[in-house]
């Protein structure tokens, strides 16, 4: 965190506990660089000086996106999004113990696609086989 506030001139900032348990409560499928991911996002959004729930990602909180209510800070909904796929992506993947043309079955989608997508989040098929 300490670095991350640094490579955006922030003041450092600390986590509030509810959020330290979703945290904790969440499996990590992207592993570390998903948790960095998000790690960074939070503090890119924030204002001084707690990270709280509502700067989570949507799929890591337990309750739909229909009730979170959206903060008055706003939110990054590309980045949102982003989480969400990724989170999908790695789930799919290890439902397929790593089998990408069964991964992108289960998705919908072509393993072209899912290729190019594993790619641009940097997801490593290895660590789910």
């Amino acid at each position: 965190m300490a670095d991350f506030c640094r490579q955006l001139n922030k003041e450092p900032r600390e986590i509030s506990n509810d959020a330290i348990a979703l945290l904790t409560r969440y499996d990590w499928p992207g592993n570390v660089s998903e948790l960095k991911r998000v790690i960074f996002k939070m503090i890119e959004r924030s204002k001084p000086i707690a990270l709280d729930v509502s700067l989570l990602p949507t799929h890591l909180s337990r309750a739909s996106v229909a009730l979170r209510p959206i903060p008055l800070s706003g939110i990054d909904l590309t980045g949102e999004v982003e989480q969400f796929e990724i989170a999908l992506l790695s789930e799919a993947l290890r439902q397929c113990h790593g089998v990408q043309n069964k991964a992108a079955q289960l998705l919908g989608i072509k393993p072209t696609t899912l290729n190019m997508k594993l790619m641009r989040f940097g997801i490593n098929v290895s660590q789910f086989k």
